[in-house]
């Protein structure tokens, strides 16, 4: 139990020292696609005499089912030795009694995160319980070419607020379309899209998903705030002439030019999409902005997430 609690800090934190192992061990990992973790595999294995580093790599939604049958069945001799857990999934896994306690590991080391991680590697939440570390990070934000902008005469400070932002997107469609740049991308793709366009705007409004009445929680975004949110992205399609998009590229399209602004999690600017470039080289070709919001006074309000390494809980009940 000790050597893959050894090797999974070390997967994750690179925080790695000299273990000597009586016999090879044969470490599996399970990643979500396009993680990387292939990229430290020899790196590990070099500075770890005797790990044979396993790693196996799942499409996103494919990851979480394959994790949920294969923990469920709770057999240590088919389990993985480390895996990766969205965090969104965290609650679910740890219910399910799927994934070790690893607070004795972890605590020490979580005590200096920013307070919504450190609390979000918990369950239940803030609740003293850690289940695994983060391997990343991510918020969403609004994020932009500058030399797009310019190009379309449109000012970056128009980003800002809603009633500047749908002209300003119009604008870069225009003057863009012509080279086969969209504007402004608007993510539909999937069962996040409400994630990314809907509760961040409900949120800035002063409006919330769910309220708690009579010890029951019960749904509050039918309200003021969610029909302003709502028009908001009315206007964007119907004013603004923004398609939405059904089919999601995780910010490769951006990376990769195709569209002049565009709303998603921060690792669209990474050194994933753009590979072999520093973060102070990216800084000088992108740039980000927060959330718009309806008029200067609210607040941007965003959504932080990333990804769990942690151990299923068979390894842990079968260690000695």
């Amino acid at each position: 139990m000790l050597k893959r609690v050894v090797v999974w800090g070390m997967v994750v934190g690179l925080g790695l020292s000299m273990v000597v192992w009586g016999a090879p061990v044969v470490v599996k990992v399970w990643q979500s696609e396009g993680y990387g973790l292939e990229a430290v595999e020899e790196l590990i294995e070099s500075l770890v005499p005797g790990i044979d580093l396993q790693i196996s790599e799942y499409p996103y939604g494919e990851l979480r089912m394959k994790l949920f049958t294969t923990l469920a069945a709770g057999d240590p001799s088919v389990v993985p030795d480390i895996v990766m857990v969205d965090s969104i999934w965290l609650g679910e896994f740890v219910e399910g009694g799927y994934l070790a306690d690893l607070t004795a590991v972890v605590a020490d080391e979580a005590a200096d995160w920013f307070t919504a991680f450190r609390n979000g590697s918990q369950w239940p939440a803030g609740g003293g319980t850690y289940y695994g570390l983060w391997y990343d990070t991510d918020v969403r934000v609004t994020m932009y070419w500058p030399d797009l902008l310019l190009q379309a005469g449109v000012n970056a400070g128009d980003l800002l607020y809603w009633d500047t932002f749908i002209p300003a997107v119009k604008q870069l469609n225009e003057a863009l379309a012509p080279e086969g740049i969209g504007g402004f991308r608007f993510d539909m793709a999937g069962s996040w899209a409400a994630d990314f366009f809907f509760y961040p705007f409900l949120w800035a409004e002063g409006g919330e998903i769910l309220v708690q009445e009579g010890g029951q929680f019960v749904p509050a975004f039918n309200s003021e705030a969610g029909v302003r949110a709502l028009q908001f992205l009315v206007d964007l399609v119907s004013e603004g002439g923004v398609e939405p998009q059904m089919e999601c590229f995780w910010g490769n399209d951006w990376a990769a030019r195709k569209w002049a602004a565009y709303i998603h999690g921060n690792w669209a600017t990474s050194e994933s999409r753009f590979p072999g470039t520093t973060a102070a080289e990216r800084m000088q070709k992108v740039a980000v902005l927060p959330y718009p919001v309806s008029e200067p006074g609210k607040t941007p309000v965003t959504l932080a997430g990333g990804w769990i390494m942690t151990i299923p809980a068979a390894l842990q009940q079968g260690a000695p």
